[in-house]
């Protein structure tokens, strides 16, 4: 299944499919996070689209999971770089717009939205 996704894509289904993280926990996944020479991904935040950056909700939330051969390779093909490694700005932006569509926040906070910049959702 994951031959058929775009290779820029790769990486983030593959962590969700073999580490089981959630959707917050993949977009709030920092670089300092992945310790391949150790085997494990360090789950030490999540990310909520209304809040940003948040902490575990509980002591087991905050946990290390191990990182499977088969999740390794595509680890090591993702670009290393400051900031979160599948969260991009644009994404998380786009994402809380469509929130914003749903009544969940008063204003869409997205630059490229095609909603109009000032107008507030119920």
């Amino acid at each position: 299944m994951l031959d058929a996704l775009d290779p820029a894509d790769k990486g983030l289904w593959a962590t969700a499919f073999y580490a089981g993280l959630r959707r917050g926990e993949l977009i709030g996944l920092q670089p300092e996070d992945v310790d391949l020479a150790n085997g494990v991904i360090h789950v030490r935040r999540g990310w909520d689209m209304l809040e940003g950056e948040i902490e575990p909700k509980s002591r087991k939330g905050r946990r290390k999971v191990p990182i499977p051969a088969v999740l390794r390779d595509h680890l090591y093909a993702l670009e290393r770089s400051a900031g979160p490694i599948f969260g991009t700005a644009h994404w998380v932006a786009k994402s809380t717009c469509a929130l914003a569509s749903a009544g969940r926040r008063s204003v869409c906070p997205c630059s490229r939205c095609t909603r109009p910049a000032t107008r507030t959702h119920r």
